[in-house]
């Protein structure tokens, strides 16, 4: 195997090397044979998404760790995405069991065979409602269609002044939140770093804030509390690029230009916000109702500012999947959950108090925990504690 066989490539951020593979793609089509006929008729029935069946190969000091790494990352429910060697970032399923092979203890070398294939949403996202994986599989291919799309829509002007702009709002995007993820930072910063270079080739910027989107989901080490904070933020830079847009007067053919592209950049990266952060509360652990409920009117907050954005018809659809799916997650969620009431206490300690509403002391911490600078020993008047939703 030579050196150059070896391309890098990575899935749900964990990198490997690909000395091999082989992509399947196409159109699926359907033969009619007919009786005592001389020909066929072939009925094409849509394209075949990408499947891709890739030999990874971990190695080095740390092959162990490696290993672990991708086979959690292989094995975690729903989709993610591949940063594949030619294909560039795609959102992937596993697909069926993958191999494992070690032939060598002393080389420090494991193969893996994996195959993915490209996804889309669920046809029938009703049948699988409540799930956070429908979620992330929604999320995800709304991102991917929202910034497909927004290359025809954003047409920068030629001005270095109107460039200037347009490539100051792409900075002020990248670092409203996104940068201070782990694994996305380094994308964030890039981004920033060459807006001015890339303003004007739309196709890039949109991979560019696509991949940004996504990169926070694939670094295990960040709650999904920090996402929710992160995309709320960059939610909140995207309407100050459209309160910057509104305020360009559109009396030249350049400046009419400059404020349509802060228009589609402002459009595109709220709605994508609002799908990543419907992902990471689809995906957050909650621990009262109050928490899901906040969550829950922070989202319909959201949803309501992105319904009067000018986006596709496709991309609104797919937008709405995400949140009625997200939705459902929530209130699901949040008929399980307790809820914070609190409570008349006449001297009573926090051991008696759990004993009279949880039948133990065992749970004496979460009266102390939802009553902070207050002694324990002993509560008198109004006690915050938590109580089954519809108590």
């Amino acid at each position: 195997m030579r050196p150059n066989d070896l391309q890098p490539a990575s899935f749900r951020g964990v990198k490997f090397l690909v000395p091999r593979d082989m992509t399947e793609e196409g159109r699926n089509t359907i033969l009619h044979v007919y009786p005592d006929a001389a020909h066929r008729y072939a009925e094409d029935n849509g394209y075949c998404p990408p499947k891709f069946n890739l030999t990874c190969v971990v190695h080095g000091l740390r092959v162990r760790a490696q290993t672990r790494a991708l086979r959690n990352a292989l094995n975690r429910p729903g989709p993610g995405t591949l940063q594949h060697p030619h294909y560039g970032a795609q959102f992937c399923a596993v697909v069926g069991p993958y191999q494992v092979i070690r032939e060598d203890i002393d080389s420090g070398v494991v193969i893996f065979e994996i195959t993915f294939a490209v996804t889309g949403p669920p046809l029938f996202p009703g049948l699988v409602t409540g799930i956070a994986a429908v979620v992330t599989g929604l999320a995800g291919a709304a991102i991917t269609s929202l910034f497909t799309s927004f290359a025809d829509r954003f047409a920068p002007p030629q001005s270095t002044t109107s460039r200037t702009a347009l490539a100051g709002a792409v900075t002020s995007i990248a670092t409203s939140g996104l940068d201070r993820f782990g694994a996305a930072a380094t994308a964030a910063v890039r981004l920033a770093r060459d807006a001015g270079a890339i303003v004007d080739q739309p196709d890039r910027l949109g991979t560019l804030l696509a991949a940004v989107h996504r990169a926070p989901f694939e670094d295990r080490s960040i709650s999904n509390v920090a996402l929710v904070a992160g995309y709320k933020a960059v939610i909140s830079a995207a309407r100050d690029v459209r309160l910057t847009a509104a305020a360009v007067a559109p009396s030249t053919r350049d400046l009419t230009l400059r404020r349509q592209s802060l228009d589609a950049l402002a459009d595109t990266v709220e709605a994508g916000a609002l799908a990543a952060l419907a992902d990471a509360m689809a995906g957050r652990t909650y621990t009262t109702a109050d928490e899901v409920e906040s969550d829950e009117t922070w989202l319909a907050d959201a949803w309501d500012g992105v319904q009067g954005l000018a986006l596709p018809a496709a991309d609104q659809q797919a937008i709405a999947k995400v949140y009625v799916a997200a939705s459902e997650v929530l209130r699901d969620r949040e008929v399980r959950l307790p809820r914070i009431t609190t409570i008349d206490a006449a001297a009573i300690p926090a051991s008696v108090l759990a004993y009279m509403l949880y039948d133990s002391d065992q749970n004496a911490s979460i009266i102390v925990a939802n009553n902070p600078r207050r002694s324990p020993l002993l509560y008198d008047g109004q006690v915050s504690v938590l109580v089954q939703s519809g108590a």
